[in-house]
């Protein structure tokens, strides 16, 4: 928990909830453990705690499901479907390499002997839960940036600020384009049903659905604001939409169109999709890819996985105990540095020729405001191929 002081965060409480010893089944009993800053040393010990936890969250919620894996729900009906849309070319460039360098994670980071089920207490299974879970929170419709909290909330600002040239481009995009959208519009009939029907089952956590949800009546929902004034709704399913229904399961992806005919209401789903894929596919996987070996990269601070170690999870940095094993953290720091030091595939170099200037263009002229807040718009790179 933290209280807001003079637009700064400050932590107040930290709760770690443990199973009980002896208690190694699912949803086995749990003991809470509830540390304040005077607490001392044990309140030290609770951080990092909270550090490992949230880095392994950052990493599997936010990085590999919210941008890598959701990315490739759109790829792969997109190029199987879209062939003289001219979306094609707005798309393309951005997603032409996440379903390899998927494959590549596969092998490298889950399954029975990845690098997640080693370094981590989660095992292959619940791996597989935990993405099934985070992807059926996502959805193109209605999404947006997280709003900003204080005026030092760099990431919001930037990641709105991006949103906004994003959107531009795309707005001008489909103007100059107006045609031949709707010309072949049929192409995007098919990767809307592709990508509903092979869309993850909606989902939401017990904890949100008693905190931040009132059923007004048996087909309606309805957020709580009273109760959840500290969850952000924009990056995740507007629960106000009805689901798509598929082999009797609520899908979390809503469609783009029912019809072989654009409707003004297509047009506008469509646009958001496209700024939806782009901005995971560029901005917020770069976000988080690039900044994990500030962290990462420090094996006290911050390593991938609790362990118990010696002395129990409660301990201090200096408790060589908990650090991985020698090849893990190897592992760990060769794969944090790899991953957040790419040096090929920027939108504004555009190596490969295949993104329309006019992207180009918008980004150049808001440099400034991006630098403003301490980003170089030239790091960001054209696709998630890392």
């Amino acid at each position: 928990r933290f209280r807001l002081e003079k637009e700064k965060f400050k932590p107040i409480e930290i709760t770690v909830a443990l199973r009980k010893k002896g208690a190694t089944e699912p949803n086995s009993p749990l003991e809470k453990i509830i540390t304040r800053p005077e607490d001392g040393e044990k309140w030290e010990q609770a951080k990092r705690i909270a550090r490992v936890s949230a880095t392994l969250i950052a990493e599997l919620d936010m990085h590999l499901c919210a941008t890598h894996l959701n990315a490739e729900q759109y790829a792969i009906p997109a190029y199987r479907n879209i062939r003289d849309n001219p979306v094609r070319y707005l798309l393309f460039p951005h997603i032409k390499e996440v379903c390899l360098i998927n494959h590549s994670a596969n092998q490298l980071l889950l399954g029975k002997t990845g690098y997640v089920t080693r370094a981590t207490g989660l095992t292959e299974k619940s791996i597989t839960q935990r993405v099934q879970q985070v992807l059926g929170t996502l959805d193109w419709n209605n999404w947006k940036p997280r709003e900003k909290l204080t005026k030092d909330h760099v990431h919001a600002s930037a990641s709105n600020l991006y949103w906004e040239v994003l959107n531009e481009y795309i707005d001008w995009f489909f103007k100059f384009y107006d045609d031949g959208i709707r010309d072949n519009w049929e192409e995007i009939k098919l990767f809307s049903d592709e990508l509903v029907a092979n869309s993850i089952s909606a989902f939401m956590c017990g904890y949100l659905r008693q905190t931040a949800l009132t059923t007004s009546d048996s087909s309606e929902q309805k957020t709580n604001s009273k109760k959840v004034d500290w969850y952000q709704w924009n990056e995740r399913l507007d629960v106000r939409i009805p689901r798509a229904i598929v082999r009797n399961e609520q899908k979390a992806i809503s469609r783009i169109t029912t019809s072989n005919e654009a409707s003004d209401e297509d047009i506008a789903n469509l646009k958001e999709v496209c700024a939806y894929v782009i901005h995971h596919t560029t901005f917020a996987h770069w976000w988080s890819n690039s900044r994990q070996y500030d962290e990462g990269g420090e094996l006290r601070f911050t390593g991938l996985g609790l362990r118990y170690g010696d002395k129990g999870i409660f301990t201090s940095e200096s408790d060589d105990s908990v650090l991985p094993p020698a090849e893990d953290a190897t592992l760990q720091l060769w794969i944090s540095y790899m991953l957040s030091h790419s040096s090929y595939g920027f939108i504004l170099k555009n190596e490969e020729k295949d993104i329309h200037p006019k992207f180009l263009e918008l980004l150049k002229k808001r440099k400034q405001e991006f630098m403003d807040l301490g980003v170089n718009i030239e790091d960001i790179p054209s696709r998630t191929n890392i």
